[in-house]
C-alpha cells in the first residue's frame, strides 16, 4: 500500500470505530482469551449447567440462581451462582482439591480459602465473565468462562 492508501485505512477505521464500535464484550472477551494461556493450569470439562436443562431458576424479579458442575481427574467443583442484578455471589464446593480458589473476571481476581468440607463462598462480584482456579497438586484446575 503506498502512503496515501494507509491514510485513507487509517481514517476510514476511525470513522467506522466512532460510528459502529465494537461492543465492550469483545475487548472482555479478547482480555478473557489472552488471560489463559498458562502453562501450569488444565481445563475442567463444564459436566452439568441447569440453563441447558432448564431456564435460569428466577428467584425474583431481577434475581437468577444457575447451578454448573466442572470436573477434572478428582477434582470437581460444583457452583451455585447468583445473580442479582449487577452483583453475582458464588457458593462452591471443591472435591479433591485444598487451599484457596480464585475467582477472575478480565479486570481482577479475588481469592477465598477452600473451608475442611470443600465450600467456599465468594459475594459482590461485578457480574460479568469469570472464572474459577483451583490448585491440585503440581497443576491448577481451571473453570471455562460463564457469564451469569
Amino acid at each position: 500500500m503506498t502512503e496515501d492508501e494507509d491514510d485513507l485505512v487509517g481514517r476510514l477505521r476511525a470513522i467506522a470505530v466512532r460510528v459502529d464500535p465494537p461492543p465492550e464484550v469483545v475487548a472482555e472477551l479478547a482480555r478473557a482469551a489472552l488471560s489463559t494461556r498458562r502453562i501450569d493450569a488444565v481445563l475442567a470439562e463444564l459436566v452439568q449447567d441447569s440453563t441447558t436443562e432448564m431456564p435460569a431458576l428466577a428467584r425474583g424479579a431481577d434475581e437468577q440462581l444457575r447451578l454448573l458442575s466442572f470436573e477434572h481427574g478428582t477434582v470437581s467443583i460444583e457452583l451455585q451462582v447468583h445473580s442479582t442484578g449487577d452483583t453475582v455471589s458464588i457458593r462452591g464446593l471443591v472435591g479433591g482439591a485444598t487451599g484457596d480458589v480464585t475467582v477472575e473476571t478480565p479486570g481482577g481476581s479475588r481469592s477465598t480459602p477452600i473451608d475442611d468440607e470443600g465450600w467456599f463462598t465468594v459475594d459482590g462480584l461485578a457480574a460479568g465473565l469469570l472464572r474459577l482456579r483451583v490448585p491440585a497438586g503440581d497443576t491448577t484446575v481451571t473453570t471455562s468462562w460463564i457469564t451469569p
